[in-house]
């Protein structure tokens, strides 16, 4: 159904930003998690870059977020009370929730709604994580209905084409990473032997942290440091690979680090030679952020992100020998890793900062903000 003629709303006027867009007011949607993370952290980028930003939550967690009652309905009937006296130029959704209130609260009003996926319900069943039982039926309305959507993180892009997101209304975004408290300059943690690896990721059979501790035997006056979320099931990995550990004869020189605040990881990644990344791919551009080298598998997210023979070096998947190489290549090579450090820096900050990744998420604002229109009820498609 489109929106009557009398309710449509120009496009937003304004002054420009430094990308050259106008800056636009922009409503952003953070219920359940709250603004944390990734979204958190866009948030912060597009109010760097002039735009007005308002922050709806149910966990406000900055000055100035309005309060959102928990119950949709309730919540919907807040956000319609605020938007019909002042209208923002674009409502911008985190997680499936956000996105159905958002939608319903903008019913009549002629203002697009953009819906950030951080994750789906689709993927996170085909690893075997439970999810509520509406979730993927509302993700795909939400989807559906939603002016953009932005692919962030794990989430496939082609699961959203499945899911009926149009391809010219849907934009992969990169990851970013906080360039402020990621630097390499800063402290360092003292380490205990010559050289220190890091592999930094949630702990479970399948994250390839196997192959790391297998390589490690081959890499003497090395040590390895693990940071492990505590995810269900990670007290039990975290005792098989000490036990693996143990049997490569190389215990004493791994630490599980599965309790390892989240304010002392950049220390840590700056006391590192290299991070060796894992199947999720996770810290790999945080050590980038910090001048930290990467050795990563070529099966892996961490892959994407490394730049192979400029901010690291790509090994194939499962190939210890390989892996050893690389690593034993770059520790004996200063030159050479403060090289793929000072290039990886660079990256996180040209590529990775969420200055840059809001400047990326305000052209979809300028598109969206441009053209005509088009709501239909929730779930009419």
């Amino acid at each position: 159904m489109s929106v009557p003629a009398d309710h449509r709303r120009p496009a937003a006027r304004g002054r420009r930003s430094e990308t050259g867009v106008e800056t636009v007011r922009i409503a952003v949607v953070a219920l359940r998690t709250g603004l944390t993370g990734r979204p958190a952290a866009l948030t912060e980028g597009l109010s760097s870059l002039g735009h007005r930003v308002a922050v709806y939550s149910d966990t406000p967690s900055r000055p100035g977020c309005v309060r959102t009652p928990t119950d949709l309905d309730e919540c919907v009937r807040v956000l319609e009370r605020h938007w019909s006296e002042d209208p923002p130029d674009v409502v911008h959704a985190h997680d499936w929730t956000s996105g159905v209130a958002a939608l319903l609260a903008v019913r009549g009003l002629g203002v697009p709604v953009v819906q950030s996926c951080h994750d789906l319900g689709v993927r996170l069943r085909r690893t075997g994580v439970a999810v509520h039982p509406k979730r993927v039926a509302f993700e795909r309305m939400v989807v559906r209905q939603a002016a953009h959507v932005l692919a962030h993180g794990r989430v496939d892009p082609a699961d959203l084409l499945r899911m009926g997101v149009p391809r010219p209304n849907l934009t992969t975004m990169p990851d970013m990473v906080d360039v402020d408290r990621f630097t390499p300059d800063g402290p360092g943690d003292t380490r205990r032997l010559r050289h220190r690896l890091v592999s930094v990721g949630p702990l479970r059979p399948t994250s390839g942290l196997d192959e790391v501790v297998g390589a490690l035997s081959a890499v003497p006056d090395a040590e390895l440091v693990v940071v492990g979320g505590r995810a269900p099931g990670a007290g039990a990995e975290a005792h098989r690979l000490a036990a693996l550990a143990h049997a490569h004869g190389v215990r004493s020189r791994v630490r599980l680090a599965t309790d390892l605040p989240e304010r002392a990881l950049p220390r840590l990644l700056r006391s590192a030679d290299l991070v060796v990344g894992t199947a999720a791919g996770p810290g790999v551009l945080e050590a980038m952020a910090c001048g930290v080298p990467v050795v990563a598998p070529a099966t892996s997210r961490a892959a994407d992100l490394v730049v192979d023979g400029v901010t690291g070096v790509v090994v194939p998947g499962d190939d210890r020998p390989a892996l050893v190489r690389a690593v034993r290549r770059l520790l004996v090579s200063p030159a050479l890793r403060d090289a793929y450090g000072t290039a990886g820096a660079d990256r996180a900050r040209t590529c990775y900062s969420p200055s840059c990744v809001a400047e990326k998420t305000t052209r979809v604002y300028a598109a969206v903000t441009s053209r005509r229109p088009h709501l239909a009820p929730l779930g009419a498609r």
